[in-house]
């Protein structure tokens, strides 16, 4: 039984590890994902971000997508956490709706740190990430908290997806592992400190 699970959590691992990949290869986030992005770089509030985003959307002014498609949805439910917006759609929304927001998304193939705002007060960028200490953290917490969450509830589907909050209210308290603006959101725990991490279920040993 425990290889089927395994079987089972592999599929589930590759699954999201391809929908990762797929929307940093095309420049697609959730508007969840967008608003932390955002706030982690501007300070700005993530949630009045998310939900000007979401009311943007049932403008018609930002164009969202299903996962892995690229026919625009015109109808139905729109979730914050689900359909995916694209980098330069957000960006034109942004110039037209909040142009005094010192931000802009990165092209596909653009390095995250070139679209930090400005806040420093010599006007020269300043690191984010610091030494990146965090992101070595990430997947020794992630471990032992997934080993915990399989002791207590028995669920072997642990992975990057569901445990980056988990992962994130820990690093919270470490000053030390803090951006710029503050702790660090699930999503880049999930994308940038839990990027290809597997949960390793700890070896039983027969007495």
């Amino acid at each position: 039984m425990s290889n089927e699970y395994a079987k089972i959590d592999a599929v589930i691992d590759a699954a999201i590890d391809e929908a990762e990949e797929f929307k940093r290869k095309y420049g697609r986030y959730t508007p969840e994902e967008a608003a932390a992005f955002i706030s982690e770089r501007t300070g700005e509030d993530a949630k009045v971000l998310k939900n000007k985003i979401m009311d943007a959307i049932r403008r018609g002014e930002i164009l969202t997508y299903g996962p892995f498609s690229t026919i625009k949805k015109d109808s139905g439910i729109i979730r914050d956490f689900f359909e995916h917006v694209y980098w330069n759609d957000l960006n034109d929304w942004l110039k037209k709706n909040e142009p005094r927001l010192d931000f802009q998304f990165p092209a596909p193939d653009a390095p995250a740190a070139n679209v930090k705002a400005d806040t420093s007060p010599s006007g020269d960028d300043v690191d984010d990430d610091n030494d990146g200490d965090w992101i070595i953290k990430c997947p020794a917490i992630a471990q032992k908290l997934g080993e915990k969450r399989l002791e207590k509830m028995g669920t072997r589907q642990i992975n990057a997806s569901n445990i980056s909050n988990d992962v994130a209210e820990e690093l919270a308290h470490d000053p030390t592992t803090h951006g710029r603006q503050g702790p660090r959101s699930a999503h880049t725990v999930r994308t940038d400190g839990l990027k290809g991490w597997k949960f390793r279920p700890p070896k039983i040993v027969k007495k």
